[in-house]
């Protein structure tokens, strides 16, 4: 999601294409935390290791600049979420505090909310039949066409 919502210089790469723009079309989120200054996230072994092995307490701008949800504005891409409402791993809060600051951005989006289903839920078949068919719509509408 940082690639799809930051437009900060200095965390754009220089793979060596200057001439073409890193800025996407769309967003599609699949249960992805967006905001790594929450309790849940801050405590997290895999979130500390992420930051570099720093507590929340050493380095919170770390971990606020490694959240999603503060670098959003009035002109980022459309988003898809799925998420998951018993999801232990990626608490359904991050979702909807994402769902919460792209409404009151005005910046188009659709929230899957997937009841009673836990982390990867997609891995069931009728669950991912779904979760594709709304993706290649969603990105069909969004993402412009190439008319070479």
């Amino acid at each position: 999601m940082m690639i799809g919502y930051s437009d900060d210089p200095s965390l754009e790469g220089s793979g060596g294409n200057n001439n073409i723009s890193s800025r996407v079309s769309a967003v599609v989120n699949f249960y992805g935390p967006t905001d790594l200054t929450t309790d849940f996230a801050k405590n997290q072994e895999l979130v500390r290791e992420f930051i570099g092995g720093k507590t929340f307490d050493e380095a919170p701008d770390a971990y606020k600049l490694a959240s999603p949800l503060f670098h959003l504005t009035r002109d980022d891409p459309p988003t898809l979420i799925f998420h998951g409402t018993i999801d232990s791993t990626v608490p359904v809060a991050q979702a909807d505090k994402l769902a919460d600051k792209l409404k009151e951005l005005r910046i188009n989006y659709v929230y899957e909310r997937y009841d009673g289903w836990p982390h990867t839920m997609d891995l069931a078949e009728a669950v991912n039949r779904r979760c594709v068919y709304q993706m290649e719509q969603f990105l069909e509408e969004h993402i412009p066409k190439n008319n070479d």
